[in-house]
């Protein structure tokens, strides 16, 4: 518990940073990362054994469609209220993961149903840009805010995972918490363009946390010890997630260049 109460800030404060150094994007594709649901299958396979930790894994592949999914869909409704656009965005994620129970456990099915939604909704977000907010409201309260929600969220959430199979252990990890977070807070306060940024960027981070999720589950089946497998599993999805980052960022200069 106290771990949690301590790497939760720690993460909103990075966040932040990342946000006021390189923008909205940058900072929405950490939380799209396993940065929750990472240590929540490293400590599965400490309590539960590795056959169940890889099981999750799979299922976790499922749950970064559905972050997209969330991700897509407040973008989507962000023209309402930052209530009802929530409210919509979680809806959707909701009724997304309970369909997603109902698939196959299975790796490669998992992988291929993920990526054919995961690369499109990517590749859409990157050819739509809104106008850059006209008024950059500066509220004090905004940063202690998001420690207080992130932080009962991810404690409630892993409390959850504990009363579940494994299947909806992953599912339920991939509820957007830092994401729904950062989202609805400056959309609340009229920074729409910076709310933009963060659910793009989060689709961006899903690609490479399903990137973590398959190496996790392909890994288990060996005798590597489980601190090195998911050290490789990070340290591959972060390096993917940069490798998009650079992509996406020299196609934006170049339809810029066009214009």
């Amino acid at each position: 518990m106290l771990t949690k109460i301590i790497i939760a800030p720690i993460l909103i404060l990075l966040i932040h940073f990342l946000q006021k150094r390189f923008g909205s994007i940058v900072s929405g594709i950490v939380p799209g990362l396993p940065i929750t649901s990472g240590p929540i299958s490293y400590f599965l396979v400490q309590d539960q054994g590795r056959e169940y930790a890889a099981a999750s894994a799979v299922a976790s592949i499922y749950g970064m469609a559905a972050i997209a999914v969330f991700c897509f869909l407040y973008i989507f409704f962000m023209r309402l209220r930052s209530w009802q656009t929530i409210c919509l965005a979680l809806l959707g994620w909701g009724t997304f993961i309970l369909g997603m129970s109902y698939m196959p456990a299975r790796l490669d099915v998992a992988l291929g149903f993920t990526y054919l939604l995961l690369f499109p909704l990517a590749f859409l977000m990157s050819k739509y840009e809104p106008q850059k907010d006209l008024t950059s409201f500066k509220y004090a309260w905004k940063l202690p805010l998001k420690i207080i929600l992130v932080t009962s969220l991810i404690i409630a959430m892993t409390h959850l995972s504990t009363l579940v199979s494994s299947k909806w252990v992953g599912l339920l990890g991939s509820f957007p918490i830092i994401l729904a977070v950062l989202g609805t807070v400056a959309h609340a306060c009229g920074e729409k363009h910076a709310a933009f940024g963060s659910l793009k960027g989060g689709i961006i981070g899903s690609l490479s946390s399903g990137i973590f999720f398959v190496i996790v589950n392909l890994l288990l089946e060996t005798e590597l010890q489980a601190a090195l497998i998911y050290t490789s599993a990070a340290a591959a999805s972060m390096l993917f997630a940069a490798l998009l980052v650079y992509g996406f960022h020299r196609r934006e200069k170049a339809i810029a260049a066009l214009h």
